[in-house]
């Protein structure tokens, strides 16, 4: 079937074709008026006018073959250009549903990163505390073991 934007550009070739045929069909009716022709030449000039139609006519199917054949390719034409939107259409939507579990990935991976990081400051703070109560362990060790010393020295001062 036509498409409209191919039969509005057929419309001024078909109306020039009908122009010309008028005119030839003009032309002859005029010459027949205006002249005597003998039945032969009358018969000559008839089937030259018959092969100017047919020529015309042959060239008419011609280019509606050669309109067919343009719809039929603007049409497959059409039918890729549909059938590589619907591919474009699904690869779009596997490339969103990649991107989407990308970013939930992303998320689970932010907080795994949170919770170690967590979970290394608490250690540290772990260590620190730690640290500083072997600090103060220490210190009570020195003091103690001054304590004994002393103590050991007055003891022994006693003693003598």
């Amino acid at each position: 079937m036509l498409q409209l934007p191919m039969l509005q550009r057929m419309k001024p070739i078909l109306d020039q074709m009908q122009r010309c045929v008028t005119e030839s069909l003009e032309r002859c009716d005029h010459l027949q008026q205006n002249l005597n022709l003998s039945p032969e030449r009358e018969l000559l000039l008839a089937k030259q006018r018959i092969a100017e139609l047919e020529t015309e006519n042959e060239n008419f199917r011609r280019f509606i073959g050669q309109s067919s054949s343009t719809a039929a390719m603007t049409e497959s034409l059409q039918m890729d250009v549909d059938r590589h939107l619907m591919k474009a259409k699904l690869e779009n939507e596997e490339l969103q549903n990649r991107i989407r579990k990308l970013k939930e990935e992303a998320e689970h991976l932010k907080q795994q990163v949170s919770a170690y990081k967590d979970d290394f400051e608490t250690e540290r703070k772990d260590r620190e505390n730690a640290h500083g109560v072997i600090a103060e362990l220490k210190n009570q060790i020195k003091m103690m073991v001054r304590a004994t010393m002393s103590y050991t020295v007055l003891r022994q001062a006693e003693l003598l």
